[in-house]
């Protein structure tokens, strides 16, 4: 008697388990990641995809609510998972490209922004993100040909950088792009002092291009990605690549250990110049992130 009734006990909870709907549950989900409440949207995704795991519009759509919270690992396993389980959803490769740049396979991500084109030929702004990693690989005449398609096309944002795709300098500063972060810093104060701050320069885009680039390449201790926002320039200082023999820092505050670990997020204080350069390094207490 007792084994029949915890086999039918069993057999309840299993029943309660599957008798959701997993295109309800997706549908509340993307409701959330719509709003921009990727965090509360995961458990609605995750328990859609453990009900129908080869649902692959519910892998994209929780790819696409991963990379909006730069978990660009993780993002790049559903979009794996997505082509797996339907290699005709093309529309996959254009997110997954962006993932792929974020973590540093910048040859991954042209190849994905092909395909992507492929799919969509007369899709400006493919033309303009493939020609930006290809910039930044200093691949010079397929940035060029991809900036002049998307203005073809009518992007308009696209003209200035067709206009200076093959100069050497930004405003008469050196173009020093930053696409990895190889060292780390042992120097407790490097990047966190007015005095010491990260000699970044200056990137293809000027202004603070590649301070972002910078940051989006962090992680934190743990390995989860961190949030920051500019907070202004300040502190003049001496230089003899800034305006009159003068340049400014950029200041930044990031904030990283997200509410995923349920404890009060942390935030510091960072300094930029794009004036001088001298080969980034990795802030002590972070790390980076690293190609699949």
């Amino acid at each position: 008697m007792k084994k029949i009734i915890v086999v039918f006990i069993s057999a309840f909870w299993l029943t309660q388990g599957y008798a959701q709907d997993p295109k309800k549950l997706l549908k509340e989900a993307m409701e959330l990641a719509k709003q921009g409440k990727y965090q509360e949207s995961m458990p609605l995704f995750n328990q859609s995809i453990d009900i129908a795991p080869g649902d692959y519009y519910a892998r994209y759509n929780r790819g696409l609510a991963k990379l909006k919270m730069n978990y660009y690992t993780d993002a790049l396993k559903d979009f794996d998972a997505t082509l797996m389980l339907s290699a005709k959803y093309k529309k996959v490769f254009a997110l997954r490209a962006e993932t792929k740049r974020r973590l540093t396979d910048y040859e991954g991500a042209i190849g994905d922004y092909t395909e992507a084109i492929k799919n969509e030929p007369t899709n400006a702004d493919l033309y303009f993100e493939r020609g930006n990693v290809n910039q930044l690989l200093y691949k010079k005449d397929s940035a060029c040909k991809d900036f002049a398609k998307a203005v073809q096309l009518g992007k308009k944002d696209a003209k200035k950088k067709l206009d200076k795709c093959k100069d050497e300098k930004y405003d008469g500063l050196p173009i020093h792009p930053i696409l990895k972060l190889t060292k780390a810093s042992d120097d407790e104060t490097y990047g966190y002092s007015e005095k010491n701050p990260i000699r970044i320069g200056c990137g293809f885009d000027g202004g603070p291009g590649n301070e972002e680039d910078y940051i989006k390449l962090l992680l934190d201790a743990k390995g989860w990605p961190i949030y920051f926002q500019r907070l202004g320039s300040c502190c003049t200082f001496d230089s003899p690549n800034g305006f009159d023999g003068k340049g400014v820092l950029d200041k930044y505050r990031i904030v990283y250990q997200p509410q995923k670990d349920k404890l009060k997020d942390k935030e510091t204080i960072i300094y930029f110049t794009l004036y001088d350069y001298d080969e980034p390094k990795i802030i002590k207490g972070f790390t980076v992130v690293t190609p699949p």
